[in-house]
């Protein structure tokens, strides 16, 4: 794990939401696309219904790994860590397209990594702002973070239409994560 010395600087302050942003892009892109991209590489409708599954069941299995990890380490290097070995997952999932057994393996581990690096923000900005503004920065973060939201499937759709594949949409939005990762790590909050 990294481990940051030094207190977050007010410009690691401001970026509080720009993390959830680049998570979101990638979380809803991958909520939104897994089922059609599967089929769009050459798998029936059940896997691509199967795949999205492992998807979320690796949501739940990473929301209580996350809660976990969190009493021993450092919630923002727990973030960091998580999106890189996300970003990494996501890469090797476009990587070997064609193994359909470890592509479930993968993204059992992709839903478990990224979900939790997700969920582990609401706790970042949770304890970024001081208690007297405390809900309404954390509100200003989540609805910061909901652009990802949009913008995040609408890009993953215009890749689709330009004719990029499975492969290289996972690839693309492996770097939000890396990019979120890299940001709450700057902010450095326990």
């Amino acid at each position: 794990f990294f481990f940051h010395p030094h207190p977050a600087t007010p410009d690691a302050q401001e970026s509080r939401g720009l993390g959830d942003v680049y998570k979101r892009q990638t979380l809803y892109f991958l909520m939104s696309w897994i089922p059609k991209l599967m089929e769009n590489a050459g798998y029936d409708m059940a896997v691509g219904r199967d795949a999205f599954l492992l998807f979320n069941l690796g949501g739940v299995i990473g929301i209580y790994l996350l809660g976990i990890l969190s009493v021993k380490w450092k919630l923002t290097n727990l973030i960091l860590n998580l999106s890189i070995v996300s970003a990494i997952s996501m890469i090797s999932f476009a990587l070997i397209p064609n193994q359909l057994n470890l592509l479930f393996i993968l993204i059992l581990i992709i839903g478990i990594l990224q979900q939790s690096a997700f969920t582990g923000l609401y706790g970042v900005a949770a304890k970024a702002y001081p208690t007297e503004i405390r809900s309404t920065g954390v509100g200003w973060a989540i609805g910061l973070g909901r652009s990802g939201a949009v913008v995040g499937p609408a890009l993953a759709g215009y890749l689709i239409l330009a004719g990029y594949n499975m492969s290289a949409n996972f690839i693309f939005f492996s770097i939000p994560m890396i990019i979120c990762g890299l940001i709450a790590y700057k902010l450095d909050i326990d």
